[in-house]
């Protein structure tokens, strides 16, 4: 179902880019590739490498402000191993799929740079984890939110008229998942998607 409904907006997005542009409004595609780690999970580091697709469309409201808006495909999670004397013994992999939104407002600093920030609204559609045995058993996954909000920033350079290279740092605001049992102890709640993304952005039309 969610891979259906992102087909269909591709579609969408491709059958209306016409209008939408004669309206003001600016759009293309954009692809990635992003860094993660989830907060919270016992594993440190950005070492989980996830790929990100997706349309977006934006508007310009003044002279230096502008707002944005992406549909897109994104995979999360983390990744860890577990090495004796140098060599790998084991390791564990987490992978979130998610359909994502996110809005943002960006301001133009001159022909090159642009500054971003907003929010991301994402819904999870599949979530696994395994390690050296194979994948866990869903009953032994401790249930994810099928929701995710997210605060983020980026920094955008363009290269061409049409095509931008974009740095972006994402954080969830709500946890993704409590910790097992509920257990919390004063702002460690559960566990946080932290998120290092690159992306190029290609300008479709004029």
């Amino acid at each position: 179902m969610p891979i259906r409904s992102f087909i269909l907006a591709l579609l969408l997005f491709a059958l209306t880019q016409n209008n939408l542009f004669s309206q003001g409004f600016n759009g293309g595609i954009s692809v990635g590739l992003a860094a993660t780690q989830v907060d919270g999970d016992g594993h440190g580091g950005f070492d989980k490498a996830g790929p990100i697709v997706g349309v977006w469309t934006s508007r310009k409201f003044s002279r230096n402000i502008s707002g944005s808006l992406e549909v897109r495909y994104i995979q999360k999670g983390s990744y860890a191993k577990n090495q004796l004397d140098g060599i790998t013994v084991g390791y564990y992999r987490m992978r979130l799929h998610y359909t994502e939104l996110p809005i943002t407002v960006i301001y133009n600093l001159n022909d090159k740079i642009n500054f971003s920030g907003g929010i991301g609204v994402a819904y999870l559609w599949k979530a696994t984890e395994e390690d050296v045995y194979g994948p866990f058993p869903e009953e032994d996954i401790a249930q994810f939110r099928n929701y995710e909000v997210s605060g983020r920033i980026g920094i955008d350079y363009l290269l061409t008229s049409k095509l931008s290279v974009c740095l972006n740092f994402s954080y969830s605001v709500l946890p993704i998942r409590p910790h097992s049992g509920n257990i919390s102890y004063r702002l460690d709640t559960g566990q946080f998607n932290n998120v290092m993304e690159i992306t190029l952005k290609y300008q479709l039309g004029n």
